[in-house]
This record gives structure tokens, sequence and C-alpha cells, in this order.
């Protein structure tokens, strides 16, 4: 299997990143057929170098190509350390916007569908009391309260961001 991902892949000199050639998905990542069924390729390359990877790991990227097989350039995380270094990096994208593929322009505030003011949202990001007593003070659903307290809303409040630089 190594062999076949090398072969069809390309050392790009001005990244170091090692590209994928083969079959690729709409996000650009590489498929492989193991022998069995296709996998991502960048995976592939990481499980010829390491071996198995844990259930609920995720391969990433350190230089954000989903082309990507470099194995200097894989780093192993859970889903929600992938979500934090994507946010970090301002990477994610959200809605509808994630089919264009563009960061969505509105946040927070002028979304039209906010429930909260951003002043809101760090008090609760702050708040330690149980999850249904904040969503009790602020008349919103515990699972908002949730997505705030993980990052999954407001996102970039959580990762230290301003909505405009986000």
């Amino acid at each position: 299997m190594r062999q076949k991902l090398l072969d069809r892949s390309e050392i790009m000199w001005d990244t170091g990143c090692r590209e994928w050639k083969g079959a690729k998905n709409e996000s650009g990542y590489g498929r492989i057929w193991s022998g069995e069924r296709l996998v991502y390729a960048h995976r592939a390359m990481w499980e010829c170098e390491y071996g198995s990877i844990p259930l609920g790991i995720s391969i990433c990227h350190q230089c954000d190509n989903p082309r990507c097989i470099e194995i200097d350039h894989l780093f192993c995380a859970t889903h929600q350390e992938n979500m934090r270094d994507c946010d970090v990096k301002r990477r994610r994208k959200n809605g509808a916007a994630k089919m264009r593929g563009q960061p969505s322009p509105v946040r927070g505030e002028k979304h039209g569908l906010v429930k909260i003011t951003e002043t809101q949202a760090r008090e609760i990001l702050a708040d330690d009391r149980p999850a249904k007593d904040v969503a009790a003070q602020y008349g919103i659903s515990v699972s908002l309260v949730y997505g705030i307290r993980n990052g999954r809303n407001w996102g970039w409040l959580k990762a230290g961001l301003e909505a405009d630089q986000f």
C-alpha cells in the first residue's frame, strides 16, 4: 500500500506537501482502494507508517491541504481538537456558505437567527452553573448553552477572536 501511495503522489517543492494525484472526494481528500473498501489516502499513509488508527481519532493536516499525504504534515486529534484547530486557523465553514466553499460573512449579532447578544454569549461561556439554569436565565435552549460552551455556536469567542476576525 505504501508504494501505491508514493507512486500516486507528487512532492510540491514550494509547500513540502506530497499531493495525492489519484481519486478525490468532493472536498478534495484523496481516496484509495484498500483491497476491501475505499479509504482516505492520508489515513492510509498514516496506517502504513504507524499502524492502525484508534477509534474516534482523526488524522489531520498541519498544512490544511486535503490532498496532502506527507507523513510529517499529519497528526492525530480527537474530533473536538480538530474543530478547535479549524477555529484557531479560521478555516471552519458553516451552513450554506460551506456549500459554496466560502466562510459565512454574517456572524454573531448580525445573523438573522441570533437568540442572544455577544455579551450574553460571553457571560454564558464564563458561567459554570448547570446548563439548565443558564438556559432558563437567558430564555434559550440547553443545547444552545452546550453549543456555546463547546464552541459549536459563537465559536470565535472560545478561540479568543472577535466576529470580524473569524
